[in-house]
């Protein structure tokens, strides 16, 4: 798993399967990211429609990436 593929795991872990705000850098640290790492990650996975970022450091997944999520999970 990369460690964007493991970033938005653990944003899903974090929401609780939900789709509710979580801050960026909660989910870095739960990965040991440095803060401008997360930042990049975020850059990507917003440009890539997986993520929206939300006020201040908050960000939240797109129903695409959840239920891509939610399938992937349900496969193993």
């Amino acid at each position: 798993m990369t460690v964007r593929e493991q970033f938005l795991q653990n944003l899903y872990d974090m929401a609780k399967g939900q789709l509710t705000t979580i801050d960026r850098y909660d989910v870095g640290n739960e990965l040991d990211l440095p803060n401008d790492e997360t930042d990049a990650i975020v850059d990507v996975l917003t440009d890539t429609g997986k993520i929206t970022k939300m006020a201040g450091s908050t960000i939240m997944l797109t129903v695409d990436a959840q239920n891509e999520i939610k399938q992937n999970s349900s496969k193993g």
